[in-house]
């Protein structure tokens, strides 16, 4: 199915949803005034979008949890309203308009999602998301295979992500990834890829080069962790923001999941060594039954 046509189907599902919220919220605005009109306790049609969503590859990257959860505040406090169920109407009815406006903005960014998927772009970070890297390794092995150029794929995670996200929260931890993700900008070349993976993780791809050249980098991209000094923990044993890193040198053949997956192990072993630099080459099977005997 042509991406466009994906694109326009998304869209034409997704606008009529936002309409039907804001007009749901004017018909409980006026019930709160003149408590004429009856109020719909749901939107309906959101209810059969989201859970057509969740099925959609589409939105595969998506938050779609925090989205439905969102609605479902709304509606809930809606619901209270209209039971009688509150003492201080006025005050019930502004945490309704707040809620509101936040799942408003949720569905915009949904909207904006469904746009930036198809076009492989990570709504967050605007780098490459992880569907396009699939396409682009791919294309990338062909071309090592067909004409022996050979390229090295740098994998960068931001340290101590987990905690950064578990203490500071969800809104704090997005801004050291937007952040992060321009300094990824600024040290990649022209005609390298960078793609934001989730979880603190990027992927550069670099064309045309060793890994000489992507230790460069690496380098340069932890110095400019450094250069930037922000703590993502304040408290008595503060922790400042840093980056660590693993490259390979992909043979052909080599499955993506696979690398990606020695690659994470990697990071995972040096998780007490902050801003580290780790090189990963991939084994042929008799690399690896040999290293097996020596063990």
């Amino acid at each position: 199915m042509p991406l466009e046509y994906e694109q326009n189907e998304r869209l034409k599902a997704i606008a009529p949803i936002l309409d039907d919220v804001i007009h749901w919220y004017g018909t409980l605005a006026l019930y709160m005034v003149e408590a004429a009109e009856p109020v719909q306790p749901r939107v309906q049609s959101f209810a059969y979008w989201i859970r057509e969503a969740f099925e959609d590859p589409g939105f595969a990257d998506f938050n779609l949890q925090d989205l439905e959860e969102q609605y479902e505040t709304v509606m809930e406090l809606a619901q209270a309203l209209v039971n009688g169920d509150v003492e201080d109407c006025p005050r019930h009815f502004q945490k309704i308009t707040d809620a509101y406006f936040e799942l408003c903005s949720l569905l915009r960014w949904a909207e904006l999602y469904s746009v930036s998927s198809d076009l492989g772009l990570d709504e967050l970070t605007g780098l490459r998301n992880k569907n396009r890297l699939i396409k682009d390794y791919g294309r990338e092995m062909e071309r090592v295979a067909r004409d022996g150029e050979n390229f090295v794929i740098l994998l960068a995670s931001i340290d101590f992500f987990d905690l950064l996200l578990e203490v500071r929260g969800k809104s704090i931890a997005n801004e050291f990834l937007i952040r992060v993700a321009e300094m990824v900008k600024e040290v990649i070349r022209s005609f390298d890829d960078a793609y934001y993976m989730g979880d603190g993780e990027y992927m550069i791809i670099l064309r045309q080069s060793d890994l000489g050249g992507s230790l460069a980098v690496s380098n340069r991209l932890q110095e400019a962790a450094r250069e930037d000094g922000s703590l993502i923990i304040e408290d008595e044993n503060p922790v400042k923001l840093s980056v660590s890193s693993t490259i390979a040198d992909p043979m052909p053949g080599d499955d993506l999941d696979a690398i990606l997956d020695r690659m994470r192990a990697y990071l995972r072993e040096s998780r007490d060594e902050a801003s580290s630099i780790h090189e990963y080459r991939d084994m042929s099977p008799l690399e690896l039954y040999v290293k097996s005997q020596e063990n």
